[in-house]
């Protein structure tokens, strides 16, 4: 059997060996990006090659793929929420978030408003606000969200932010060619700000992949801002991504999630981040009537005095390369 010489072994640990690594630390390049995001699902391969290297008796090759599944878990794993289960409700304020992207929505046979009313929603961040998305929000949510702003662009970069708690401030975050918003409000007169931001989506690019430049922009403004920050929206990179890792490591921010889903090919761009002095006690995606994902929502409250210091991340394992 080809399996049993030894030079057909080493050829298969090294490649084993050689994708973890691309996943784990991944060059500096968009095409390698794109490898990153499969991550989930290389790590679900590994434990199937792991249980036909089994069958065929082949108990080192099992291992080494065994355990590299372990460690993509292990990877996977300290880039989430890494609480076993939410946090319970305290005593503390709390707002229901959600963030939806309306160029998945459908809005001839998806009643928004009653989606929205449904999940008690206090602020939803819109992305890809174009003009003609404008006059149905105002029209739909105006009296249920008197609080609202517009970024509107014929561009897959505008945004709206409607809210029934009052704005204390606007604030606008330019990044090349898109603006970010950064909103201060007061919940139950507990500040809070959220931030909705839009990352390019990646591109095949013998540069250095742009995302850390707008990443290393919002997370200056948020390590100036001592209240509590939420931050959303549609990254369009994996929460695992070396870039995502090290925004939140240098932002102090936390993960929502705590698993992802990997029956489908579908992986998260889109997230909601916090800081230590909040609790997400919900986590969930949204859905339209035909299961097409549209957005995120979490609820997330201040965090009780009283409370312990929030679980560390572990330490990561990728170092930032200069």
């Amino acid at each position: 059997m080809i399996l049993n010489h030894k030079l057909t072994q080493f050829a298969c640990i090294l490649a084993i060996v050689m994708l973890v690594l691309v996943i784990i630390y991944p060059p500096e390049f968009a095409i390698f990006k794109k490898g990153e995001v499969l991550a989930g699902h290389l790590m679900l391969s590994m434990l199937f090659m792991g249980m036909i290297f089994l069958v065929f008796d082949q108990q080192r090759l099992m291992v080494v793929s065994l355990a590299a599944s372990a460690l993509i878990a292990f990877y996977l794993k300290t880039a989430a929420n890494v609480h076993i289960k939410f946090p319970d409700q305290n005593h503390q304020p709390n707002i229901n978030i959600a963030h939806i992207n309306l160029s998945s929505v459908n809005r001839i046979d998806f009643n928004l408003s009653k989606y929205l009313s449904a999940l008690e929603v206090d602020l939803v961040s819109f992305q890809e606000v174009t003009p003609d998305w404008t006059d149905y929000l105002n029209k739909h949510l105006g009296d249920t969200y008197p609080y609202h702003v517009d970024l509107v662009r014929i561009d897959p970069f505008g945004k709206s932010v409607y809210s029934q708690f009052e704005f204390n401030q606007i604030d606008t975050i330019h990044c090349g060619q898109v603006t970010d918003l950064l909103i201060e409000l007061n919940v139950e007169n507990k500040p809070l700000y959220i931030l909705s931001t839009y990352l390019l989506p990646p591109f095949f690019s013998p540069q250095k992949y742009p995302a850390k430049d707008h990443l290393k922009i919002i997370q200056d403004k948020i390590r100036l801002i001592s209240d509590p920050v939420i931050s959303i929206g549609d990254f369009n990179l994996v929460y695992w991504s070396s870039e995502i890792r090290r925004f939140l490591e240098a932002s102090n921010l936390y993960n929502s999630r705590r698993k992802i889903l990997l029956s489908s090919l579908q992986v998260p761009y889109d997230h909601l981040f916090f800081t230590s002095d909040l609790e997400c006690i919900h986590f969930s995606e949204l859905s339209d009537n035909n299961s097409t994902h549209i957005g995120i929502f979490g609820i997330l409250q201040f965090k009780s005095e009283d409370n312990p210091p929030p679980i560390p991340t572990l330490s990561y394992m990728i170092q930032e390369s200069e």
